[in-house]
């Protein structure tokens, strides 16, 4: 019975692991690309910024599922906010603004908590904006979850409120 248990497991990681290494490489290049074209773009210090918070020592690790598929997905936004952005800087400003609100919010509710790992549930707010950046400059990659500024606020306050919190 171990040994169709053990046979049984390594088959399934094997499928896993190139999933998750598919994944990576594939942010890698994307991060690279968001790299080169960000360093000669008005928004380049914050897309630097959105992909450290993303990619860095140990993200392939650290991003639980479901967003760690999601990776890809982020990175294309970003690749299509630069080209937006240099098309109508205007329009990129007023998205900007609404991300800026939803991450302020966000910030004040990380603040609240102590060091470490965060709760799922205020981790996924931080996901949940993604997914907005996705819908604002990159529509046409879909989101994961119906997503808006309501809809994300309402996760924040369900996050001050939730019991996994640590305070």
């Amino acid at each position: 019975a171990y040994e169709a248990l053990a046979l049984q497991v390594r088959q399934e990681q094997a499928d896993q692991m190139r999933q998750v290494v598919r994944v990576a490489a594939e942010v890698c290049e994307l991060g690279r690309q968001i790299r080169l074209l960000a360093s000669s773009s008005k928004i380049g210090d914050e897309l630097s910024e959105q992909l450290d918070n993303l990619v860095f020592d140990g993200f392939i690790s650290f991003i639980r599922d479901p967003w760690y598929d999601r990776l890809p997905y982020y990175c294309k936004a970003m690749l299509a906010r630069i080209t937006s952005a240099a098309a109508d800087p205007a329009k990129d400003a007023r998205s900007k603004q609404i991300i800026d609100e939803l991450l302020n919010d966000y910030d004040e509710l990380c603040d609240q908590l102590p060091p470490g790992p965060l709760p799922d549930a205020v981790d996924d707010v931080g996901f949940l904006i993604e997914e907005l950046r996705v819908q604002i400059w990159a529509q046409r990659l879909g989101t994961a979850v119906t997503v808006s500024p309501k809809r994300i606020r309402k996760a924040i306050l369900q996050a001050q409120a939730s019991p996994d919190r640590v305070d």
